[in-house]
């Protein structure tokens, strides 16, 4: 092997290093955003599941209340 051989293969050896080295940053972005994107479901839902329900319970109140007072004018 030449010396310009060795320098070549030297040097794709350190492409193949830079390629893996940004594949892995970007591995870690990734899994760093799926993360904050996990947390954030958590927090949202958190927030609209109550929401939701307060206005089920409201809705359903309001049935109730029409119900009682339809029988209470029915007697």
């Amino acid at each position: 092997m030449t010396n310009k051989q060795a320098q070549q293969q030297y040097e794709i050896g350190m492409i193949g290093l830079g390629v893996m080295g940004r594949n892995l940053v970007l591995n870690m972005a990734m899994q760093g955003a799926d993360k904050n994107i996990d947390e954030l479901l958590e927090d949202l839902n958190g927030t609209f599941h109550p929401l939701c329900q307060s206005g089920i319970d409201e809705e359903l109140f309001d049935v109730i209340s029409g119900f009682e007072a339809l029988s209470v004018e029915e007697k």
